[in-house]
């Protein structure tokens, strides 16, 4: 099975939401598992729901002040995640 090892976008990328299930299945690798980091940037408001569901190697999101809300089990079973801080200016966190 291919790992991911970091996921990263363009510094000038417009993204403003990671839709539902967004990292879920990737089509090309299959249901593949993100290990270590997800940079996301800092136009991203919305992070869907199951966004990284059972991505249970994913170690590290970097969400950006920008996040307003975060979907309902965005980081369902993601075991190895630890997520220092949430953005100040949260306004939905999901279950």
């Amino acid at each position: 099975m291919p790992y991911l090892t970091h996921v990263f976008f363009e510094a000038d990328a417009r993204y403003q939401e990671f839709k539902d299930w967004s990292f879920y299945h990737m089509p090309t690798l299959g249901p593949c598992v993100l290990k270590a980091v997800v940079g996301i940037p800092n136009t991203v408001k919305v992070i869907g729901d199951y966004c990284f569901r059972q991505q249970d190697a994913l170690e590290r999101v970097d969400l950006p002040q920008s996040v307003t809300s975060i979907g309902e089990m965005a980081f369902y079973r993601c075991y190895s995640l630890e997520l220092n801080e949430l953005p100040a200016d949260l306004v939905t966190l999901g279950k």
